[in-house]
């Protein structure tokens, strides 16, 4: 019985696959509903029952952590967590961004000041928790000061590729430049 080989695609057959994964990758961005994102309201809803009782559960080995927000967001939008964090047990401490949309580079340098000081406070390594941009941000702590980092969370941090966004929110990058130009400071 002879045995069937799978025949390789031509090069011209790889290019067409590739480009058709970037059609579909740009599309399934296109098709997310931004509708859902109103749906905030009923999830902090949710969490009135959280934050009407204290959390009788406390963490096992309660953690130094630092929270770090996304891009165009602040401290305040990380308050839900940083409170449900402490009720835990964790000590927690924000990042001091109220407005994410300064250089990276010049955010980071003022982070990883932020961790040392911290870290030394606390006498002990430091969780960072980065959501979107911020999740960049701890990443690129955790690489700098390996010494002071435990470990890092991210939420919806675009790892893969940063550059990959729902496209209603591509516009706030053109605003966030001039703010910048401005002289406006995170």
């Amino acid at each position: 019985m002879a045995s069937v080989q799978p025949t390789r695609p031509t090069d011209p057959d790889r290019k067409a696959l590739r480009a058709s994964g970037a059609v579909r990758s740009v599309m399934s961005l296109a098709a997310r509903p931004l509708w859902r994102e109103n749906l905030v309201v009923l999830e902090l809803a949710s969490l009135s029952s959280v934050w009407s009782k204290p959390s009788k559960r406390q963490a096992s080995r309660p953690r130094s952590v630092v929270l770090i927000p996304g891009f165009m967001t602040g401290d305040r939008h990380l308050a839900v967590m940083r409170r449900w964090l402490e009720q835990a047990g964790h000590t927690t401490e924000c990042a001091g961004i109220r407005f994410n949309v300064d250089c990276s580079e010049a955010a980071v340098k003022r982070l990883e000041h932020r961790l040392e000081d911290f870290s030394a406070a606390q006498g002990q390594r430091v969780v960072l928790i980065g959501q979107s941009r911020g999740g960049l941000f701890a990443r690129a702590l955790a690489v700098r000061r390996p010494h002071l980092v435990e470990g890092i969370v991210t939420l919806g941090s675009p790892h893969v590729d940063p550059m990959r966004v729902h496209p209603p929110s591509g516009y706030k990058g053109p605003h966030s430049r001039s703010w910048a130009r401005s002289g406006f400071r995170a």
